[in-house]
């Protein structure tokens, strides 16, 4: 049980760093947008306040919180995604005395296109699903709208930022942080432990179920064939993919 707790543990070092970095990081940006710009400070008062009042439960005050947060950190949420993803995929290389620096293969190349290719589709597969089920249960679409403002702002930024950077980082987090120091106690205790909390960190209650279900087909991938890249193209080819859906949606409508 010690060895457990002291390997689960350790395997939070990456989240942690990450977490602690993403928060430094809102800090230093957002403190001195809120003392230079008043309207900052009226929305998130007025904002948060509102938030509390309708809010039945601590619950619903973090989910309610979403969409303010994003309105209020929309114009440097990138910039934090960027600067903290960066830094921990740093470390990362820098930790990895064996990762290969050569350049791919076109074999690699023409795998990677493939893997990216059906990152695509499983976001279609997952959209298509999520579409259905708001369409029969209207509770689930007011559940998943507050997490439809997190792709916001321009285009090149979002896809940098949630397309690349961030399925890079959240791989290198979950996936090598987690399931590489856990599958020596239990394989499947550390493939669960890292697709459960993969889930329960994107709040949203319909993107905890499917970010879950994801983290645990990229976990059982990366478990079966130790190769990161595996899992990081498939997230990639995810979110970019919903980023650029999202931002022609967005001009459509």
């Amino acid at each position: 049980m010690k060895k457990l707790i002291r390997k689960t543990l350790s395997a939070n070092a990456y989240l942690s760093l990450y977490i602690l970095l993403q928060g430094i990081l809102s800090i230093l940006f957002f403190v001195p947008a809120c003392l230079h710009d008043k309207n900052s400070q009226d929305l998130f008062y007025h904002g948060m306040s509102a938030i509390y009042e309708n809010s039945t439960s601590r619950f619903e005050v973090i989910l309610n919180s979403v969409p303010l947060m994003t309105e209020l950190f929309s114009d440097f949420l990138y910039q934090i995604i960027i600067l903290s993803g960066m830094i921990i995929i740093f470390i990362f290389c820098c930790r990895q005395s064996d990762l290969a620096w050569h350049l791919p293969s076109r074999h690699a190349f023409f795998s990677a296109f493939l893997l990216y290719c059906a990152g695509i589709g499983l976001n279609l597969v997952v959209s298509t699903i999520i579409h259905v089920f708001c369409i029969l249960f209207p509770m689930v679409n007011i559940l998943n709208s507050s997490a439809d403002s997190i792709v916001c702002g321009n285009l090149p930024s979002a896809l940098l930022a949630v397309g690349i950077i961030g399925p890079v980082t959240e791989e290198i987090v979950f996936r090598h942080g987690m399931i590489r120091s856990l599958k020596s106690i239990n394989p499947i205790y550390a493939l669960f432990y890292s697709g459960i909390l993969f889930g329960l960190m994107h709040v949203n209650p319909v993107q905890v179920i499917y970010a879950g279900v994801l983290g645990l087909l990229f976990g059982w991938l990366y478990l079966k064939t130790e190769k990161l890249s595996i899992p990081i193209m498939l997230h990639i080819g995810i979110n970019s993919s919903s980023v650029i859906i999202s931002a022609f949606a967005s001009m459509l409508s």
